[in-house]
């Protein structure tokens, strides 16, 4: 029989007398429900324990009853229990460790009475069991009800609870199958089965009643912020109850060991609730603890260590290229989210079918190479898990800013060489943090690849000026699809470095129109190695193509001073058109300028502006301008006249990019011209098919 039995606690104080008051184990901030709380028992029998430290109950005295807080519809298979206590010096539990023994007390041995759940359901103890407030506390419920209370809806009673972790030890076990007789009797190891801990720090919510608090106690919500690589923020909230601490007591250590009457503490009389620690190591872990004073002599107990790492010391620039002969590089982190303004990443990623988004394949799977690459899977879901991040190092520009990120792109059939192509809902966007990857925006996209833009599956070298930035920056390489599907492609990047020195030092680049034509112009300071500006012209900004090429002034490439250059676009798109400049060096490689908008006077007639990429293999682009919206065939004809393929589309006022598959024509030279209802046509363009 199967049945989802979860344990959680309520966060409440009420007063039962006027000598105690309930102690709950919890934080609103850190409240979640989980399936791990205690344990996830899915069996009759079911056997959780749970430790709870003496940092998080600071009380002591007789405790008379628990309350947990039940979510769910009906307690009818999961109301007769069997609870334990005992004070423990251990701060976690895991397989193989048991409490259950002839020395644990046994507190309460019945069935649940007069719950309504959801809500809080509190069980009055049959003995109460003393607490001294020295040493931890756990907790072990047998729950002896045969039959299942699951059920297919969200209704399945389960407990609320809390995180906490510490260091790596699990607060909690669970087991199943027991004996519904007599469980805990003259046994050394009891007879079940064991499940699973939570070592994620899963704890149930527990609220203890007939305890007194401490009158000092310690800070709360202890959290971390601006951790960099040699300094970190730790920040707290000032204990709920008890007196009000004069000042707070901060120690820290790579060391696990507690703070004892002979430790040095750290930090003393701090009057804040915050406290920046500085001069750490790079990619260390630290633990921090925390204690509140609340006169001279009087000193809270420490709250329970909590942690920090910190970062990778910057990478200062030019860096050798990221060949990831290992997985993952040193200071490489992975994470999942989708790309917004302020975008919120999960960095405990394993999804996508099971595995991690980004993953370690060779370069465009070829089996026979060494090069090894990170790739990610285009593959659709209705969940996060395909919105993948691969995310660098730190990486500090200076002051100069005069840097670029370069990478090796290719685009491949799913476990293939062959050529891939993008879908309608995919993405490749590169994204810049300004702030050492704690901000990544949308706001900050560098370059991007949607559909229909070619990546080639050889690969494509990709140079990214960073002319703008400077100080300490890290890259984030994001792909997203959103359609479910089988995997189809896979997307490769390698070799990621960033150069310290650009071949261009481009003063200005500007265009206007002039009359009918476009006139575009750019100045540099500095050229090496030039050896000219290919001019790429695109209606959306985002799908370029080539319209002419100006070669370097520079002798040999190379020049100390400036130099003026201007293109003119003599067939300017009507809606206006975006522009930049792709500089190559004599040696392939090339890099992109920023984009500039020259406004048109407006689309006048049908007419085809543009089609790249030309020569193509499968995908033919099109721009076409339309002076109103309406429905028009797109005809693709042989030399001879013969129509190979026509289409019907719906086009926008203005200029419309469109894509074309014309994989299944046979190489050669093609015709292309659109026909509006009414027996208008624009003029005819051509176009190669390899």
């Amino acid at each position: 029989m199967y049945k989802h039995f979860y344990l959680l606690i309520t966060f409440s104080f009420f007063i039962t007398n006027a000598f105690s008051q309930p102690i709950s184990i919890a934080d609103s901030a850190t409240q979640v429900v989980g399936s791990a709380s205690p344990c996830s028992p899915q069996y009759d029998y079911t056997y959780g324990q749970t430790v709870y430290l003496e940092s998080e109950i600071q009380g002591s005295g007789l405790i008379t009853a628990l309350t947990y807080y039940y979510m769910g519809h009906s307690l009818s298979n999961s109301d007769s229990l069997l609870i334990f206590m005992r004070q423990t010096s251990q701060k976690g539990v895991g397989y193989g460790t048991f409490f259950l023994t002839d020395s644990m007390k046994v507190v309460f041995s019945g069935k649940l009475r007069n719950y309504i759940i959801p809500g809080p359901v509190t069980i009055t103890l049959d003995t109460p069991f003393y607490y001294g407030g020295s040493g931890n506390l756990v907790i072990a419920v047998n729950e002896k009800s045969p039959g299942s209370d699951f059920t297919t809806t969200a209704d399945t009673p389960y407990f609320k609870g809390f995180v906490r972790r510490l260091n790596n030890q699990n607060r909690n076990d669970c087991w199943y199958d027991l004996n519904q007789i007599d469980p805990y009797v003259a046994e050394t190891k009891p007879p079940f089965t064991y499940i699973s801990a939570s070592g994620s720090g899963l704890i149930a919510n527990v609220t203890f009643h007939g305890l007194t608090s401490l009158s000092c106690q310690s800070p709360k919500r202890v959290r971390f912020s601006n951790i960099n690589h040699n300094n970190a923020k730790v920040v707290w909230a000032a204990p709920w109850v008890g007196t009000a601490p004069g000042s707070y007591e901060l120690y820290f250590s790579t060391d696990q060991t507690d703070p004892t009457a002979a430790t040095t503490i750290s930090f003393t009389n701090i009057t804040d609730t915050f406290k920046v620690i500085t001069g750490l190591q790079p990619t260390t872990n630290y633990k921090v603890w925390l204690r509140s004073s609340c006169g001279t002599s009087l000193k809270s107990v420490w709250t329970l260590v909590d942690s920090f790492t910190t970062i990778c010391a910057p990478i200062p620039v030019p860096t050798p290229a990221e060949p990831f002969t290992t997985w993952l590089p040193n200071c490489w982190t992975m994470a999942e989210g989708t790309l917004t303004t302020n975008s919120k990443l999960n960095y405990n990623s394993s999804t996508i079918f099971g595995d991690q988004p980004w993953l370690w394949r060779k370069w465009i799977n070829q089996s026979s190479s060494s090069n090894y690459a990170p790739i990610t899977y285009f593959v659709g879901s209705a969940v996060d898990s395909t919105n993948a991040w691969l995310i660098s190092p730190p990486y500090n520009l200076g002051n100069t800013g005069n840097t670029s990120l370069e990478f090796d792109l290719a685009l491949t059939k799913t476990n293939s060489s062959q050529q891939g192509f993008l879908d309608t809902d995919d993405k490749f966007i590169v994204v810049i943090s300004t702030d050492n990857g704690t901000t990544w925006s949308s706001a900050n996209i560098i370059r991007q690849w949607v559909y229909p833009t070619f990546i080639a599956s050889a690969g494509q070298h990709i140079v990214i000026p960073l002319s703008s930035y400077s100080g300490l920056v890290r890259f984030g390489f994001y792909a997203r699809s959103i359609i479910y599907t089988t995997p189809t492609t896979n997307l490769f990047i390698d070799n990621v470095q960033l150069t310290g020195v650009l071949p261009v030092t481009l003063l200005s680049f500007a265009g206007k129109k002039d009359g009918p034509i476009n006139l575009l112009q750019w100045r540099t300071a500095t050229e090496q190695n030039n050896r000219g500006f290919e001019l790429q012209k695109s209606a959306n900004g985002i799908e370029f193509s080539s319209i002419g090429f100006v070669a370097t002034k520079a002798n040999g490439g190379n020049s100390t001073g400036q130099l003026s250059y201007q293109y003119t676009d003599k067939k300017p798109l009507s809606a206006g058109g975006y522009y930049r400049l792709k500089q190559v060096d004599f040696d392939g490689k090339f890099s992109y300028s920023k984009i500039v908008f020259i406004k048109g006077e407006g689309v006048t007639q049908l007419s085809i502006a543009s089609l790249y990429p030309n020569p193509t293999h499968q995908l033919l682009n099109a721009v076409l301008e339309a002076p109103i919206a309406q429905r028009v065939q797109l005809v693709i004809a042989d030399l001879a006249g013969k129509v190979v393929m026509q289409q019907t589309m719906e086009l926008q006022k203005g200029a419309n990019n469109t894509a074309v598959n014309v994989a299944s024509l046979a190489k050669g030279v093609y015709v292309v011209k659109v026909v509006c209802a009414n027996g208008c046509e624009a003029a005819v363009s051509k176009f190669v098919k390899e």
